[in-house]
């Protein structure tokens, strides 16, 4: 029996991300407009998307989030943002880590931090040993922390001992000023 390298195990719980790349890119393993219409976000109820949920949310979230970032990274914004609210209509933003990332940072322009934190927590109640949970995770610390910090940057500071870069009675007469 034929063992593969110990970096080319993948755990049990990640198994469905090759599948899913397979079934999103195709033979050619390239990602078009027309084959992301044809197979995968099409209107027509026989699309993945719409039929995949069901047995295999894992694998269709999946397939979403490599359509949403393959759009991005086309600079094609208007449609990830409209495969990604297609995507969380249907739910699959809470069930894989990748695509609840991108979920979040779009939240957090119009729902604010509570909105993107309350998908974070939903997913990462799941979590697994997929790393991008922990990426996920570091995202919403980062956050937080960054709220916090503006948070305190708004409040007043008192100073209680007032420093001077001189005491009075050594400063330096200046003859320049008009007496």
């Amino acid at each position: 029996m034929h063992r593969l390298p110990r970096r080319a195990r993948l755990p049990r719980d990640t198994i469905y991300q090759p599948v899913a790349r397979i079934a999103t890119l195709g033979a050619r393993g390239v990602l078009t407009e027309a084959s992301i219409r044809d197979r995968l976000f099409g209107s027509r109820p026989d699309r993945r998307i719409n039929t995949w949920p069901g047995p295999h949310t894992d694998a269709a979230a999946y397939m979403a989030w490599l359509v949403v970032t393959n759009e991005d990274d086309a600079g094609r914004i208007t449609a990830a943002m409209k495969y990604l609210e297609a995507a969380m209509d249907k739910g699959l933003h809470l069930v894989e880590p990748r695509l609840a990332l991108v979920a979040c940072e779009a939240v957090i322009d119009t729902g604010g931090l509570a909105a993107a934190e309350a998908i974070a927590d939903q997913v990462l109640a799941h979590r697994t040993s997929d790393p991008a949970y922990e990426d996920l995770r570091l995202w919403l610390t980062w956050h937080q922390q960054a709220a916090v910090r503006a948070e305190r940057a708004l409040t007043a500071r008192t100073i209680t001992h007032p420093r001077l870069a001189r005491p009075e009675g050594r400063v330096n007469v200046n003859p320049y000023l008009p007496i």
